[in-house]
């Protein structure tokens, strides 16, 4: 043990995937010097709705289903990790992982946590966190964390050891049940020698021809996915009829929103670093996103500012319309690219 040792490692910050355990996670790939590409390319993304449902917000979906596991997408790049249920000592193997020169990912509650505002003391959140290094004269622990659930502006912070701990505990008291993700405890280390750790993964036919055969394999989801989504369309001006909108609604769509968003933008990342020769697909694909932005302003305006105005609604129905038809676009784009070009 030293007096303090820490690891080199940048925050993750470009967009949110999924949840806060990716954010966590890919610093530590980024560490090895691989590639995030692969678990984008593992999501396969398709809208749902089910006018029937008994769900209160009566508003589209859209779900981000992973086809490999986790191990396997670490294992294809040199990395493996070792995991816990519970770390029934964990000062002790985050300190001998940080030694090790590992990173580590633990689950955490919020709750327990005085650099979060929004949940000191106030509101429990599973929450993941990144530990790469220590300081023993303080006995502290670094960690990348946020100040807000919805900021992207990860930074290194200090941890004090008691605190790291109750935050760990408090997952477990109040969280562990729902296996998700399946462990409290990450220890991402590399395989075989340190020269085929360090190696950068450029192999961009690799994780290109992933993603061709997901998507083309998923086919039948994807298309069913917008014939929901054109029936939500459909439905949507029942879901906002009158002359007011339910405040409580509204606040449900708009998380909803920021999930859609956070799924297309994750996407488009991946777009962008396809390699197709056709580069119609990012731009279409920023243009959806856009105008997914514009609804959440207007349904964001109407929260804050509770004043109904009756353009919001036709804004909203027209916004709606427009991603409707540059979805179809997009997708016959998609699954002809993937299809024709040398990919697979």
């Amino acid at each position: 043990m030293q007096d303090e040792k820490v690891l080199t490692i940048p925050p993750f910050s470009h967009f949110f995937f999924k949840n806060c355990f990716y954010n966590a996670l890919f610093p530590a790939v980024a560490f090895y010097k691989k590639s995030i590409e692969p678990f984008l390319a593992n999501e396969l993304i398709y809208y749902y709705y089910d006018r029937t449902s008994n769900d209160n917000d009566k508003f589209v979906d859209i779900v981000s289903e992973p086809n490999k596991t986790l191990d396997v997408l670490l294992h294809n790049q040199y990395l493996e990790m070792r995991t816990q249920d519970y770390a029934k000592d964990l000062i002790h193997d985050l300190t001998a992982a940080v030694d090790l020169g590992r990173p580590i990912l633990i689950t955490v509650d919020s709750f327990y946590e005085s650099v979060r505002n929004d949940c000191f003391m106030q509101k429990h959140l599973p929450h993941s966190l990144l530990v790469f290094g220590y300081t023993q004269a303080a006995n502290q622990f670094y960690v990348f964390e946020h100040r807000h659930r919805d900021s992207l502006q990860y930074k290194p912070v200090l941890l004090n050891k008691d605190e790291l701990r109750r935050a760990y505990e408090g997952y477990q008291l109040n969280f562990s049940h729902f296996k998700d993700p399946p462990y409290s405890y990450y220890e991402f280390y590399p395989q075989g020698s340190d020269d085929m750790a360090q190696s950068q993964v450029t192999d961009t036919q690799y994780w290109t021809a992933q993603y061709a055969n997901n998507i083309l394999a998923g086919k039948n989801k994807i298309t069913k996915g917008m014939k929901q989504f054109t029936i939500f369309v459909e439905d949507f001006a029942q879901l906002t009829e009158g002359d007011s909108f339910d405040i409580v609604l509204m606040q449900r769509i708009l998380d909803r929103l920021s999930d859609i968003i956070n799924v297309k933008t994750a996407n488009k990342y991946l777009i962008d670093r396809l390699g197709s020769s056709c580069k119609d697909l990012p731009s279409r694909l920023g243009a959806i996103v856009g105008d997914w932005n514009s609804i959440r302003s207007i349904v964001a305006k109407y929260l804050y500012s509770s004043e109904y105005k009756p353009e919001y609604k036709k804004k909203l129905g027209d916004g709606l319309t427009r991603i409707l038809v540059q979805e179809y676009e997009y997708v016959d784009l998609l699954f002809d690219v993937l299809a024709h070009e040398k990919f697979v």
